[in-house]
C-alpha cells in the first residue's frame, strides 16, 4: 500500500522534512513514491534512517520489543534466544497492578451490592464510583496474565547448534530441527512456531517486529 500516492509535490516535501516522525513502512512508502516520480529532493537524511531500521533489524534489536535477546556464537554455527529481564520484570510489575486493581474491582462490586442487598445508602455518585472500580477491576484481571507468561517463560530458553534446537519453554525441555521453525499469521499476531509450541508474538501490522523475526527464522535455518 503506497501511503503518498495522491500527494503533491509540495505535500511530498513537508512530509520529507518530518521524515524522522514517520513509522519505518511510511518512510520505504515515501521514499519509494519520491523515487517513483523522479523528484530531485534531497533524501540523504531519510536514507541513512531507514539504512539504520534494517540494520536494526538484521541484528535482531526490535526483538527487544518483544521481550527477547539474540546472542549468535562466535563460530557463527548457533545462536541463543533468551526471555529479557526487563520483559521478566514487566510481568511481575504488570501481575502485582493486576492484583491490586482487582482487589478494587471486587471492592466496588461489593459495596455496589451493598447499595441494592444492604445498609449502604442509595447515591448517584456513589452508583458511578462504584461502577468505575469495578471496570478498573475489569482491567486489573486482565492484567493477571502477566503470572502466566513470567511461568511460561521463567527458565526459558532456545539454543541452536547447527540444525539441532533444544527449547526450554512451560517447564518442559524438547529438542527439535531447523525443519521445525515456522511462521504463522494469525489475525493480527504473528508467531514464531517451533513444532507446535507458540514461542514469539509479534503485530502482523507493525513492519519492524515482521521483518525481525522473518530475519530469525532466515538466520536459524541459514546456519542449520
Amino acid at each position: 500500500m503506497n501511503l503518498y500516492k495522491d500527494h503533491s509535490g509540495r505535500e511530498l516535501i513537508v512530509v520529507l522534512d518530518n521524515a524522522s516522525k514517520l513509522t519505518y513502512e511510511a518512510q520505504l512508502n515515501l521514499l519509494k513514491e519520491i523515487n517513483k516520480r523522479g523528484l530531485v529532493l534531497d533524501t540523504k537524511i531519510l536514507e541513512e534512517e531507514i539504512a539504520q531500521k534494517e540494520t536494526a533489524i538484521k541484528n535482531f534489536e526490535y526483538l527487544y520489543d518483544l521481550g527477547f535477546q539474540v546472542t549468535v556464537d562466535s563460530s557463527s554455527q548457533g545462536l541463543t534466544v533468551l526471555r529479557t529481564g526487563h520483559a521478566k520484570l514487566m510481568d511481575v510489575v504488570s501481575t502485582l497492578i493486576g492484583f491490586v486493581l482487582s482487589l478494587l474491582g471486587l471492592l466496588g462490586f461489593w459495596l455496589l451490592m451493598a447499595i441494592f442487598f444492604g445498609n449502604n445508602e442509595f447515591a448517584l455518585g456513589k452508583l458511578i464510583g462504584y461502577g468505575l472500580l469495578i471496570v478498573v477491576g475489569g482491567i486489573g484481571f486482565k492484567m493477571l496474565s502477566g503470572i502466566n507468561r513470567f511461568l511460561d517463560y521463567q527458565n526459558f530458553s532456545l539454543v541452536q547448534q547447527g540444525s539441532s534446537i533444544v527449547l526450554k519453554h512451560q517447564g518442559n525441555t524438547n529438542t527439535y530441527t531447523t525443519a521445525d521453525m515456522s511462521l504463522q499469521e494469525v489475525e493480527e499476531d504473528l508467531i514464531l512456531m517451533l513444532g507446535d509450541e507458540e514461542i514469539i508474538y509479534a503485530s502482523a501490522q507493525n513492519l519492524k517486529q515482521k521483518l525481525t523475526l522473518q530475519e530469525l527464522v532466515h538466520k536459524i535455518k541459514s546456519i542449520g
